[in-house]
């Protein structure tokens, strides 16, 4: 993904790991799409606690999409 194309870029911590969120900007009547990379490494699991502070990050992040863009926000989580 290109900066150009970026809407939103945010950082937090999870535990020892950094998740970075990339949002797409979004084009009128397209779903928007996101990435989410985790540094040093993709964590094989999560404790309860990081997986709350996951969770939190990502409920901000949408939040902040949703107040920036106007638009409104959904997380499916499987």
């Amino acid at each position: 993904m290109t900066a150009e194309a970026a809407a939103l870029v945010r950082s937090y911590r999870v535990g020892r790991y950094t998740c970075t969120w990339t949002l797409r900007r979004p084009v009128r009547g397209a779903v928007v799409h996101s990435t989410c990379e985790w540094s040093p490494h993709l964590p094989r699991s999560l404790t309860a606690g990081e997986l709350r502070e996951y969770r939190k990050g990502r409920a901000a992040v949408f939040d902040e999409l949703a107040r920036v863009t106007g638009l409104r926000t959904l997380v499916v989580e499987a």
